[in-house]
């Protein structure tokens, strides 16, 4: 298959109704408009975080969207339990791939709940059902706890979603958005180097997924382009980076940080991409696509060109969608 580019027209990029300020600060490198959202919360981050994620925890389940069903739970982790919520839409295709999603919130915020409108509309359009889960953050729980969380996650889904959800066929999709996305694109590279089977597909919605450009060591383009525009500020991005690291400077060079430093993208899940135009993450979610292209992963890229950070409309839910029933089928 071809790799191909999309992009979304402006008449297509209707803007959602206004969202809770604290929803989007709790969802962090999840937030999908700038304008609705100060830059001084994420300016001083560092000292708000604690607020923010407070927030994310307590926001209630969105409900515009209706599910047959949903539930909570909780399955094994390395260090306790890992929370994680279980939907089921009201239409599923027969023999249908399971979503498995992880939320953003710059590692150190973000919730399921923050994750929920976006889980439920993409259950919606690609008729298959979910897993959102929830991972331990920092600065409390610096790398690998989050990856740990992920794979064991990710793990027991591999084992038991197809009992969870009858009429599946417990094959995993992975997604996330920001964070959520950098730690799905782990996921995948772990389960290369593991010999294990691949994602039927990796949904990436704006990952953060390098600091700095890998080539030339110098701050990607769009981080100083949009520096003073995008919800995701300098000094947030700084403090998120020190807090997943406990600013361990040799983790800087660690792939499992940083995606786009493995060494080999080849055999990895087709991916769809999306790529904000006004994202201070712009430019490193581009590379990513690319460096999936150049060694012969089936990418579909999304460009929202008057979008800021992770924008997650419905336009990105259907070509999602599309992007999914477009596959060949096994």
């Amino acid at each position: 298959m071809k790799s191909h580019t999309r992009t979304a027209s402006r008449g297509e990029l209707r803007p959602r109704s206004i969202i809770n300020l604290a929803l989007l600060l709790a969802a962090a490198f999840s937030l999908a408009s700038c304008a609705t959202v100060s830059r001084h919360y994420m300016d001083n981050v560092e000292t708000k975080y604690p607020t923010v994620r407070r927030f994310a925890e307590s926001t209630p389940p969105a409900a515009g969207v209706k599910m047959k069903e949903i539930r909570d739970s909780e399955i094994p982790g390395p260090a306790g339990t890992i929370e994680v919520r279980f939907y089921v839409p009201q239409t599923q295709k027969e023999n249908s791939p399971v979503l498995f999603y992880i939320h953003g919130g710059g590692f150190v915020s973000g919730s399921i709940n923050a994750a929920d409108s976006l889980v439920r509309r993409l259950s919606r359009d690609l008729q298959a059902p979910a897993i959102s889960i929830h991972y331990r953050l920092a600065p409390e729980h610096p790398w690998p706890a989050a990856i740990e969380d992920c794979r064991a996650a990710y793990a027991w889904a591999e084992e038991n979603a197809a009992t969870v959800f009858p009429g599946s066929n417990g094959k995993l999709i992975i997604a996330g958005e920001s964070a959520g996305a950098n730690l799905a694109a782990g996921i995948t590279h772990w389960k290369k180097a593991e010999g294990g089977e691949q994602p039927v597909a990796q949904l990436l919605y704006a990952p953060y997924v390098g600091n700095p450009e890998p080539e030339l060591g110098a701050l990607w383009p769009s981080r100083l382009e949009h520096s003073k525009t995008s919800v995701i500020t300098p000094r947030s991005i700084d403090f998120f980076t020190r807090a997943y690291t406990a600013g361990r400077e040799e983790l800087l060079a660690e792939p499992s940080i940083y995606p786009v430093l493995y060494p080999s993208f080849d055999g990895l899940a087709p991916a769809f991409v999306t790529i904000c135009g006004r994202d201070t993450l712009r430019d490193e979610a581009e590379a990513y696509a690319t460096l999936l292209e150049r060694d012969g992963v089936f990418v579909v890229k999304m460009f929202i060109a008057d979008r800021d950070h992770a924008w997650s409309g419905d336009p990105v839910v259907r070509a999602s969608a599309d992007f999914i029933h477009g596959l060949p089928q096994e």
